[in-house]
């Protein structure tokens, strides 16, 4: 355990996960809402990128 927190290693591919990670939640929310807009045709990249400031 590093900073209170367990790692897993992939006995497959030997990449290390840790448990919890919270930084991809947002990330997450914001890809789903990018693949929305673009695919309804709602949006552009360009518009897509000024609306969250990407």
């Amino acid at each position: 355990m590093i900073c209170g927190k367990h790692r897993y290693k992939c006995v497959a591919c030997g990449r290390i996960f840790v448990e919890d990670d919270k930084r991809t939640k947002g990330v997450i929310v914001k890809i789903a809402m990018y693949a929305i807009l673009y695919s309804l045709g709602k949006a552009s990249f360009n518009m897509l990128a000024h609306i969250f400031n990407t």
